[in-house]
């Protein structure tokens, strides 16, 4: 056979392959990713379970036994030391249970005694000395006849400064009246007297008003017995229902059916002392 029927034959049988030239650089890469796409197509998440263990009773069961032999083994070796403290005693009976609380509380009773003794015994004291007690009683005691020594006074007049307006003063050639109100505590004794001067060259009829009040000829109408009804400290007070007593009463004159009207827009409250009388009363 000659080498030409030898190559020939081994064509035909396909002991021979041809080989393809091989391939460029960026159909190898590719190959590359189409096998990773495909190998990544059939991969799956990992599932992590995070619910708590179901309750199973089964388990205390089955570890009951090794906690009975751990009791009883801690029991021995405290008996053999003498401490006996793991022993499950039986509930004491009704009466007795009540005797040991009352022994209970008398214990801790005793034992707080105790402790509020120790600290009574061991707190330094708090008084004052004798000496500075003395020197007290010596300045109030000088006090105290000092005081006595006095005229009594019910209400102290009190030195406050002294508020005068000009326009009060009565122009020359008038003549003011004066009257006099007695103030007193019911049932109790007088407080003091008060001097009003009254403006009759401003308002006549108002002063004539306020003086039939104060006879009390206004048919049984008059100021005496009434109290102070309003009181506004370092303000004013206000006083002399003649009807009611209280603020709401309404005086009428006798022959007049309208009030009188305000006769006066010249004098102001400028100062303390100041007397208002109101036409309705």
């Amino acid at each position: 056979m000659t080498l030409l029927d030898a190559v020939i034959k081994a064509q035909i049988n396909g002991s021979v392959h041809k080989t393809s030239p091989p391939p460029e650089i960026s159909e190898i890469i590719k190959i590359q990713r189409k096998r990773k796409k495909n190998k990544n197509k059939y991969t799956t998440k990992s599932k992590v379970d995070t619910k708590p263990y179901a309750y199973d009773p089964s388990r205390l069961y089955r570890n009951l036994p090794q906690w009975i032999s751990d009791i009883r083994n801690l029991y021995t070796e405290n008996a053999k030391m003498g401490k006996i403290d793991s022993r499950w005693e039986k509930q004491l009976p009704r009466n007795k249970q009540y005797y040991q609380n009352r022994l209970d509380s008398y214990k801790r009773i005793q034992r707080d005694n105790k402790a509020l003794y120790k600290r009574i015994m061991t707190t330094e004291p708090r008084l004052t000395k004798a000496s500075s007690l003395n020197q007290d009683w010596k300045t109030t005691k000088q006090t105290i006849i000092d005081m006595a020594s006095k005229e009594f006074v019910l209400f102290p007049v009190k030195d406050e400064e002294v508020i005068e307006d000009k326009a009060f003063i009565a122009p020359a050639g008038v003549r003011r009246p004066r009257v006099y109100i007695t103030l007193g505590i019911r049932n109790a004794a007088a407080m003091g007297t008060i001097c009003l001067e009254l403006f009759t060259e401003v308002c006549p009829k108002t002063c004539q008003l306020f003086l039939e009040l104060l006879d009390g000829g206004g048919a049984g109408y008059g100021y005496v017995g009434t109290k102070l009804f309003r009181k506004i400290p370092k303000l004013y007070c206000s006083g002399g229902d003649v009807v009611y007593d209280n603020g709401f009463g309404c005086y009428a004159q006798r022959g007049r059916y309208r009030p009188i009207g305000a006769e006066n827009y010249h004098f102001s409250h400028s100062m303390p002392g100041i007397t208002l009388c109101q036409d309705y009363l």
